[in-house]
């Protein structure tokens, strides 16, 4: 039976196959005076104008949450957001999302072992991981679309990096990058309460 735990991990292949992994020349590194939050993310389109996504928090907590247009690649309004980020029409840039719950760690799902649920395709790293979620979806899938869960508390559908995740109390959150992760979990009741309220909030405009 497969056991589910919290945990947080990188996958060495970095998911070449499916393109995560790959530098975006249109999201720049952005800094404050305490360092670094945001790096590049990798995204399924390609854009030669300013970051689509800037979000600036210091280490003394202070959040600054800023979204840019990026010319032919913004992100839908509240009302047009995909149900899911999904790249391409695959969930998670193709990760497991099983694999998060069983092995703790972020897995590329294979060709082999993939279903349609929701619009959008989910791949595993195995037919037992296959069947865990055709058995229960919902229990598997991404808090909020798998967009990034701290602009989720903002009410913002950004896009994440699968291999910035979470799993606390039995739900997965990805975020945009490691560094936004890190920031998430100083303060993961406040966030999910904020961002429970917000996406419920959103998807109804």
């Amino acid at each position: 039976m497969l056991q589910r735990r919290a945990g947080h991990g990188a996958d060495a292949d970095q998911g070449r196959r499916l393109g995560v992994g790959r530098p975006h020349s249109g999201v720049s590194s952005l800094c404050c005076d305490d360092g670094c939050l945001f790096k590049p993310l990798d995204l399924a389109h390609d854009c030669d104008t300013s970051p689509i996504v800037a979000m600036i928090i210091t280490r003394r907590h202070t959040l600054f949450l800023t979204l840019a247009l990026c010319a032919g690649a913004a992100l839908p309004a509240a009302a047009e957001t995909p149900q899911f980020y999904a790249p391409g029409g695959v969930a998670i840039g193709g990760y497991d999302p099983v694999a998060y719950f069983s092995d703790g760690q972020a897995i590329l799902g294979r060709d082999e072992y993939r279903v349609k649920w929701r619009g959008v395709i989910w791949m595993f790293a195995s037919a037992e991981h296959r069947e865990a979620f055709e058995m229960d979806p919902a229990a598997f899938a991404p808090q909020y679309g798998g967009y990034c869960a701290v602009a989720a508390s903002e009410g913002q559908a950004v896009p994440s990096d699968p291999r910035a995740f979470a799993v606390q109390d039995g739900r997965l959150y990805l975020n945009f990058s490691d560094q936004v992760l890190q920031v998430w979990k100083e303060d993961i009741p406040g966030f999910t309460s904020r961002a429970d309220l917000a996406w419920l909030q959103r998807s109804r405009r």
